[in-house]
C-alpha cells in the first residue's frame, strides 16, 4: 500500500492519498489520531503512522462506509 509514496507526507498528501478533504486531514493530525511531527510551520507525517492508523481503524473503515465518514467534530469516528 502506498508503495510509490514518499516516506514522509504533508497534510495535502495525506488528504489526497486517503481520499478525504484537507480539513478532515488536519482534524486527524490535530486530534493526534495520526502521529505527526511539527518542524516550524511544517507538519510532517511518517507514512508508517498512516499505515498504523489504517490498520487500527480497519473495522471502522468497513463498518462506517469508508474514511469519508467524519463525525460532527471533524474527527473520524
Amino acid at each position: 500500500m502506498f508503495i510509490n509514496s514518499p516516506d514522509v507526507w504533508n497534510v495535502q498528501l495525506l488528504a489526497k492519498n486517503l481520499g478525504i478533504g484537507k480539513n478532515a486531514a488536519y482534524a486527524l493530525v490535530n486530534s493526534k489520531r495520526i502521529h505527526s511531527i511539527k518542524l516550524g510551520r511544517r507538519i510532517l507525517i511518517p507514512k508508517s503512522s498512516v499505515l498504523d492508523f489504517l490498520a487500527e481503524n480497519e473495522y471502522n473503515y468497513t463498518r462506517n462506509g469508508g474514511l469519508s465518514s467524519v463525525s460532527q467534530k471533524g474527527v473520524m469516528a
